[in-house]
C-alpha cells in the first residue's frame, strides 16, 4: 500500500523565488520520499537555512507529515539537517542486494535509506558477518531474534534482509517512528528503551545510532526526487519520472 507524505515549509520573508534550487534540491532529497505525493506548502515568514531540523509525524489515516517548525507534540525530528554531504563511494556488495532491500522497504514501510545505512554499520554488507555476541548476518540478527522472526537461514541475504526489515518497522511502530530509539532497541534490545526511558547509557550503543544516522544522512542525499506542478497547483513529488 503506498504511503503518502504532506509538507510544510514557513519561510520567514522572502519568497520561494529567493530560494535557490541547489538548496530546493538537497532538502528534497533529504526527505526520502517513498512514492509520488502531494505536498501543501505554506510561505508565511525566514527563508529556509540549511541548519534546518525537519520533523515528521504519521497521523491515523497513514499521512506522513513533514515540516521545520513542529506545532504539533506528535513531530519528532526526523534526521538530518540540511546540507550537502559529498558522494560517498557505496559498496560493491550493496549492488546485489539492492532490489531485496528496496522491495523489503516498501513491504514493511521502513525506509531504504535506513535499512542501507544500518547493514553497511552491522556487517558491512557481508552477509556472512557473525559478531563477538553470535549476531549473524548482514542485518545481524540474534539467533533468539531470527527464531521469533521465524528466519531459517540468517545467512541468507535475501531471508535476512526480510527479518531484519520486519522487525526494524515494529521497533518503529512500537517507538512512535522516533528513529533513533527505534535504533537503539535494535542495538540494545526494547527492554533497555524501557528501563532508562529513553536511549540507554551505553557507549556501544550510542556510538552505533551515530554511525548508523551518518550513513542513513549519506544514503538520503544520493536519492533522486522529481517534481512536477498538477492541474490544480499542487506540487508532485516522487522518485520515479512518470509516477
Amino acid at each position: 500500500m503506498p504511503r503518502f507524505y504532506s509538507l510544510s515549509i514557513f519561510v520567514v520573508s522572502g519568497s520561494i523565488d529567493q530560494i535557490d534550487s541547489f538548496r530546493i534540491r538537497w532538502y528534497l532529497s533529504i526527505m526520502s520520499l517513498r512514492h509520488c505525493s502531494v505536498l501543501t506548502i505554506f510561505f508565511v515568514f525566514p527563508v529556509l537555512s540549511y541548519g534546518a531540523e525537519i520533523y515528521q509525524f504519521v497521523d491515523p489515516s497513514g499521512v506522513t507529515h513533514f515540516t521545520n517548525v513542529p506545532s504539533d507534540p506528535r513531530y519528532k525530528r526526523r534526521a538530518p539537517k540540511l546540507g550537502s554531504p559529498l558522494p560517498f563511494k557505496r559498496h560493491k556488495q550493496e549492488l546485489a542486494i539492492e532490489a531485496f532491500i528496496d522491495r523489503e522497504s516498501k513491504r514493511y514501510e521502513v525506509d531504504s535509506a535506513l535499512i542501507k545505512a544500518m547493514i553497511r554499520v552491522e556487517s558491512n554488507f557481508n552477509p556472512n558477518a557473525i559478531s563477538s555476541a553470535g549476531a549473524e548476518g548482514l542485518m545481524q540478527l540474534m539467533p533468539k531474534t531470527a527464531e521469533i522472526l521465524k528466519i531459517t537461514d540468517a545467512f541468507d541475504p535475501e531471508e535476512n534482509i526480510e527479518g531484519g526489515t520486519r522487525y526494524m518497522g515494529y521497533l518503529l511502530d512500537r517507538f512512535a517512528q522516533d528513529i533513533k530509539l527505534a535504533l537503539a532497541a535494535y542495538n540494545a534490545g526494547p527492554a533497555s528503551i524501557i528501563k532508562y526511558g529513553g536511549v540507554p547509557p551505553y557507549a556501544e550503543t550510542k556510538a552505533y545510532i551515530t554511525k548508523v544516522m551518518h550513513f542513513y544522512e549519506r544514503y538520503l542525499a544520493q536519492e533522486e526526487v522529481y517534481q512536477a506542478t498538477d492541474s490544480n497547483g499542487n506540487i508532485l513529488l516522487s522518485n520515479r519520472l512518470g509516477r
